[in-house]
């Protein structure tokens, strides 16, 4: 039974990692689509609109970079990244909870898009949305929506933006896992106090311990599993 249970587990981390391998050239669609963009080849914002089209993924790259401006304005940038990080857990063979990393990373998106709603005014920031022919809305129509017609009117823009980036590090947290988070700070620390030259027999004793404490991590989760 624990050998079928193995063989399963070997068998999805495959299917993961096959499935994140896909995903770095899928992330390259949108970004290229965002970075040969060019606003005079959509007939709704030019007309006649530039043809041959100049975008790396041809017309639908146009509307690809022209409806996620409108909708998420520079924060767009976010999604082809956020591919990326999702094809990394899972060639690292991650379980990615659909449910609650898909809610977290949905909840930062929003946060961000209303939070570049606030950069609008900023003289850098107007050039950016000028040449994108997306002015005055750095957030998009959420952002519009949410911050310029609702929470600024409430709050005032510093407080509204408090509120933005709270919920953008709870949505991180949520996202990442907060068992996930420590490790790194406490790997990271790790590697800070061993930077000077281990002895192999300090060598040899870490990796015992890292062993013991993989064995102990993978019994626990049978140990859920069977329950």
């Amino acid at each position: 039974m624990a050998e079928n249970k193995d063989r399963n587990d070997n068998e999805i981390n495959l299917r993961r990692r096959i499935l994140g391998f896909f995903l770095f050239p899928i992330a390259l669609f949108p970004l290229l689509a965002l970075l040969t963009y060019d606003w005079r080849e959509i007939p709704a914002l030019c007309i006649p609109p530039l043809r041959p089209t100049s975008n790396l993924i041809g017309i639908a790259g146009d509307w690809f970079a022209y409806v996620g401006y409108q909708i998420f304005g520079l924060a767009v940038w976010v999604l082809p990244f956020m591919c990326i990080l999702i094809g990394l857990l899972l060639i690292r063979g991650r379980s990615f909870n659909p449910g609650r990393r898909t809610a977290g990373l949905a909840l930062f998106t929003l946060a961000l898009t209303c939070l570049t709603q606030l950069t609008g005014g900023v003289p850098s920031v107007q050039d950016t949305l000028h040449t994108l022919n997306i002015e005055p809305n750095a957030g998009g129509a959420i952002g519009y929506l949410i911050m310029t017609l609702g929470l600024t009117r409430v709050l005032s823009p510093f407080g509204s933006g408090v509120l933005m980036a709270s919920i953008m590090l709870f949505a991180l947290l949520w996202t990442i896992g907060f068992r996930t988070i420590i490790r790194g700070i406490s790997g990271v620390l790790d590697w800070c106090m061993d930077r000077h030259e281990l002895t192999p027999e300090e060598i040899a004793e870490k990796k015992r311990l890292a062993e013991e404490k993989e064995a102990a991590l993978n019994a626990a989760k049978i140990a859920r599993a069977a329950a």
